[in-house]
């Protein structure tokens, strides 16, 4: 679905899915995006905290793709070292790497805005004549996680991750 942002009742479902943290910034990114169609810009805290980014933004879904990408393109190095040789394991690493560092930044704000519009849609099919709770749905799911969320959660499951892949890495090392 795509969202007018000039319409009053959308803007009011925006303003409640982004809650008070960098409101600004996001509504003007937003409206950028819906007039020029512009998907492609910079964003420092995805480049330099991907993943913590993800879950504090409640892309709990995108921040564990995250976690997981960098071991699946050492699964796919690994297989291609032992099949194509070093050339191509490190080939693969190199281009792996690059993806992984420079494509969340650059596509984060259209990620939370994709949010945005899948959690619209489904506040306007849950509620279709009540805007009051659309608002209510999307200050529920929207906004940012909390600061003990994020200690208590957040945290454990990103280190958590690390620590199987690593674990899983290595057993396939020996192997």
């Amino acid at each position: 679905m795509d969202f007018n942002l000039n319409n009053k009742h959308t803007e009011s479902l925006l303003v409640s899915f982004l809650g008070n943290k960098n409101q600004e910034k996001y509504l003007n990114y937003f409206r950028a995006l819906s007039f020029y169609r512009l998907k492609v810009s910079w964003h420092w805290p995805a480049f330099f905290f991907t993943a913590f980014w993800l879950m504090y933004r409640r892309m709990w879904f995108g921040a564990v793709l995250y976690l997981i990408t960098p071991f699946v393109f050492g699964f796919i190095a690994l297989a291609a070292r032992g099949s194509s040789g070093e050339v191509v394991a490190s080939i693969i690493t190199a281009l792996g790497t690059a993806i992984y560092y420079i494509s969340p930044p650059l596509i984060a704000n259209y990620l939370y805005y994709l949010k945005f519009e899948n959690e619209a849609s489904k506040a306007q099919e849950l509620f279709p004549e009540n805007k009051e709770n659309q608002i209510n749905y999307l200050r529920d799911t929207g906004g940012t996680t909390s600061l003990l969320t994020m200690v208590f959660v957040a945290v454990p499951l990103y280190f958590g991750l690390n620590l199987l892949m690593i674990f899983i890495l290595k057993n396939m090392i020996r192997v």
